[in-house]
């Protein structure tokens, strides 16, 4: 598989929304964050088991061959599927829905800005004040509760994350052997 990465070109418009649920609360909460750099890996397939990962990746769809995913969504070729799915981000674009390319995470910088939303006032409001208390007391003698460890507590799981980057970014193929095994182990 190719692998190539993807920056923004300027700063502080990489917004990431992450989604929280819970089994037994239909209530779900939200932490939107926009940092001020961010880095992404995109995996472009190249063999038809890489072509089957990438679209569950993408759509959640899992087949058992590339045949079947064709037939599944009444396409002839792997061309038309791949025109409705491209693989990598228009750089010249001035938005990139992430989530439309099998990606993961290298690194970010810095969050602007971190909010959290939620139909259930209660958990909100809880939510709210645990992160109060870890931005006053972070680095002190006791590390306080960050809130993603009380949602823990509070039996909810991370279920998905959108990223959305709101201006044009760079798309470099990774041609070192060494950084790209590196960006392949941590799609993991």
């Amino acid at each position: 598989m190719k692998v190539y990465i993807i920056e923004p070109e300027d700063k502080y418009c990489v917004v990431e929304f992450e989604h929280w649920a819970n089994k037994d609360n239909p209530q779900k909460i939200m932490r939107k964050t926009v940092w001020r750099r961010a880095e992404y890996s995109v995996f472009v397939p190249e063999t038809d088991d890489e072509i089957l990962d990438w679209w569950e990746a993408i759509t959640t769809e899992k087949y058992d061959s590339v045949e079947e995913l064709l037939k599944e969504n009444d396409l002839e070729t792997l061309e038309e599927l791949f025109e409705d799915h491209p693989f990598l981000p228009d750089p010249e674009e001035n938005y990139v829905d992430m989530t439309c390319y099998w990606h993961a995470m290298n690194s970010t910088t810095e969050a602007l800005e971190e909010e959290w939303s939620s139909r259930d006032e209660d958990l909100l409001a809880e939510i709210e004040a645990v992160k109060d208390n870890y931005e006053e007391n972070y680095g002190n003698d006791t590390w306080p509760q960050h809130p993603t460890d009380r949602l823990e507590e509070l039996g909810y799981d991370p279920v998905y994350i959108d990223v959305e980057i709101y201006c044009p970014v760079t798309v470099d193929l990774v041609t070192d052997p060494e950084l790209r095994e590196c960006c392949i182990h941590n799609m993991s």
